[in-house]
């Protein structure tokens, strides 16, 4: 078991890795009014599957009013 003075091992330096779904669901939204992309998301579930509205900072309190 490595510990705090150990080298590290090859898979501890491969710091490339795919993105997790979530990751990339949160980069490929945009905005519900404008179509910028967005980063505040409501009634969003991703992990369901459910990805509700989303919105850009500017948008953000016209589209939290908006009912699914």
């Amino acid at each position: 078991m490595p510990d705090l003075f150990s080298k590290p091992s090859q898979r501890d330096l491969d710091t490339h890795s795919e993105p997790s779904r979530i990751d990339r669901d949160l980069k490929s939204h945009s905005c519900a009014i404008c179509g910028k992309p967005a980063s505040f998301g409501f009634g969003v579930k991703l992990m369901h599957g459910i990805d509700g509205r989303w919105s850009c900072f500017e948008h953000r309190d016209d589209v939290k009013r908006i009912k699914p």
